[in-house]
């Protein structure tokens, strides 16, 4: 085995001979094989082993069997330890969820600290088949299909190629015994269950299933770079990135045949689990402003187009007061301000203004200081031109604002009276008109 492990580092260029390595060792059958294989093969060696004190004594005696290995070996040994407990008491998520999250993060921090480039863990082919089992199982994307990646980032895993049996037949060839984790044992983790009745099941159904599962993988992951590849050029007809997200024009994807494959290679990109893929499907067929969300991005039809963005940030409640005295160009507002005696000229520009983020307001018709806020539902104003006031929120809908735009939207307020929605009408009141002496000019700053 031995050979055969060097031969695979050799071939696969995945660690140069005698390089510094951190082994994530737990005691047990695996990593113990994993430490005692890079140890013989000449590899700078150092153990990293995390105690989460989920097992009383049996947790202590992980530790201390590790303790007597490294010094046997001569290696250098590191130990964390962890009040699981309390973490899982503290946070949302499960214990199994939360051991992983700690152990790599402290296994990233250590590998830092001590320079050591490369960090071991001791997944075999066995892990392999469950995760991929395990994928199936919910439904997920090519990507997972895959299986476990032989290398990600510092993360190396030199024995995927080799069975769990054949690390216990090393071990015991060598004369080194391991401690066992009841843990791995109970069926109520799933994976277990995978580990003890679906894969003992599925070998007495089809015998050498696991050859088969294997190359399978092999295949999903060359169909996964297939498909980033084909789905990148496709991204050139029908997905354009704009400032405001990323747009899927619906007229492109509804000619495709593939539909739900795109939004399968999309969805995950965005937060959202496979098993919405149909409700990307039914936006194609909703009224514009549909919205579907995830924990981080949503999706709004809108205008012949799927928009992607990230969630928009809470706008500020506080607004901000414009005085009069307020300098021209101050920093702490995004509009410029310019107090004009209206002249021939100046009206002659008025009138010849197309600019919706430059207005004319007639500076004697308001009332200071001036309020400028994001819009509310239910805020009114009469636009330019109309007799009576009118919902923004129905303006908005007329001027065909999309969901980004509404958010992004503010007004300019004076006495309680919207002067000004921002970058876009006016109110009839403060018009500029016969009698108007003095102007005050605006403009977004963009």
């Amino acid at each position: 085995m031995i050979e055969q492990l060097k031969k695979h580092l050799y071939e696969s260029q995945l660690l140069a001979d005698g390089v510094r390595v951190l082994i994530a060792c737990s005691g047990g059958a695996d990593s113990t094989a994993l430490l005692y294989l890079m140890h013989h093969l000449g590899y700078t060696v150092e153990v990293a082993h995390v105690n989460y004190q989920l097992r009383g004594e049996a947790s202590q005696n992980a530790e201390d069997y590790l303790d007597e290995v490294c010094k046997k070996l001569d290696v250098p040994y590191h130990v964390q330890r962890f009040d699981t407990h309390q973490l899982v008491s503290e946070s949302k998520r499960g214990v199994q969820e939360l051991a992983r999250h700690l152990r790599y993060q402290w296994f990233e921090k250590l590998a830092e600290e001590q320079g050591i480039p490369f960090i071991l863990t001791a997944h075999h082919q066995n892990d392999r088949l469950e995760s991929y089992a395990h994928h199936l199982l919910r439904g997920n994307s090519l990507s997972g299909f895959s299986s476990i990646p032989q290398q990600r980032g510092k993360i190396c895993r030199p024995l995927l190629q080799f069975t769990q049996k054949e690390l216990r037949n090393y071990l015991k060839e060598i004369g080194v015994e391991w401690v066992e984790d009841e843990s791995n044992e109970t069926l109520v983790y799933s994976r277990n269950k995978i580990r003890h009745q679906l894969l003992p099941l599925m070998s007495e159904i089809h015998e050498g299933f696991e050859h088969n599962w294997l190359r399978q993988m092999e295949m999903f992951k060359e169909l996964n770079h297939f498909l980033s590849d084909f789905m990148q050029n496709l991204g050139q007809r029908a997905i354009r990135t704009e400032a405001s997200g990323l747009f899927i024009d619906l007229e492109v994807l509804e000619q495709l045949s593939f539909k739900r494959l795109l939004i399968m290679h999309l969805a995950p990109q965005f937060g959202f689990d496979l098993k919405r893929t149909d409700e990307w499907l039914n936006l194609i067929d909703s009224q514009n402003g549909k919205t579907i969300y995830s924990a981080t991005h949503r999706v709004i039809r809108q205008r012949g187009a799927l928009l992607i963005t990230s969630l928009p940030e809470r706008l500020e409640e506080q607004s901000f007061l414009i005085h009069e005295t307020l300098e021209k160009n101050s920093e702490e507002l995004d509009l410029e301000l310019d107090f004009l005696e209206l002249n021939p000229s100046l009206l002659k520009e008025i009138k010849q203004n197309r600019d919706e983020l430059c207005a004319y307001l007639d500076a004697d018709a308001l009332l200071f200081p001036l309020v400028y806020r994001p819009w509310t539902q239910g805020d009114r104003f009469q636009p330019l031109g109309m007799k009576g006031k009118q919902l923004l929120s129905d303006f908005f809908t007329q001027k065909k604002l999309d969901q980004v735009e509404k958010e992004a939207a503010f007004v300019l307020e004076s006495a309680g009276e919207i002067v000004w929605v921002v970058g876009h009408r006016i109110a009839h009141g403060v018009r500029i008109k016969d009698g108007s002496s003095r102007v005050l000019r605006l403009k977004k700053k963009e």
